[in-house]
């Protein structure tokens, strides 16, 4: 009897599946109300990958309308993205029209420019930690499907991992 209600419970659950999209995800099939959008230039990132960056600006979209000033944030959220991975020189514009009646279209052009790898990390002077644990306090992307690959340069990262391990050496009362 309570296989039966379990079954019954699933079925109703499965029947009542939403299929609106969730507030800042993208939709599953790529279209938005109101505004077509696109990509050109982007090679490593496919364009959902891109659309999960600015999932927070396509909610936006998606509930105000594409605005110019939202476009710009979603730009500058696709470069600084682009940057965190390797693309140090990275740069995002964007066309904007807008039409009679017609759906606002929004095209990102996304230069990638080279992706920089991290080729040594060296460490100098009167160290009180070993390098290896300094070494990986400079975090960052890897290549590879589990991050065991190339490190890709970062300066965020890269910022990041000094004050790491300057808060390393603070604790401990080397720095004051």
């Amino acid at each position: 009897m309570n296989r039966v209600w379990v079954l019954i419970v699933f079925a109703a659950f499965l029947g009542c599946r939403s299929t609106a999209s969730t507030p800042g995800k993208p939709p599953a099939d790529g279209s938005h109300p109101g505004y077509e959008l696109t990509f050109s230039g982007n090679e490593a990132f496919s364009n959902g990958r891109l659309q999960e960056v600015i999932a927070n600006e396509l909610a936006a979209f998606d509930r105000d309308g594409p605005s110019r000033p939202e476009v710009d944030d979603a730009a500058y959220s696709l470069e600084e993205f682009h940057r965190s991975q390797g693309f140090h020189e990275a740069s995002v514009s964007y066309d904007y029209e807008s039409g009679d009646g017609e759906p606002v279209r929004i095209d990102f052009k996304i230069i990638e420019g080279p992706r920089a790898i991290v080729a040594k990390i060296q460490l100098e002077g009167d160290l009180q930690y070993d390098r290896d644990t300094l070494r990986k306090a400079v975090g960052g992307v890897r290549a590879g499907v589990l991050g065991g690959g190339e490190l890709y340069f970062s300066e965020s990262a890269v910022f990041a991992g000094i004050a790491t391990i300057r808060e390393f050496y603070f604790t401990e009362g080397y720095l004051t």
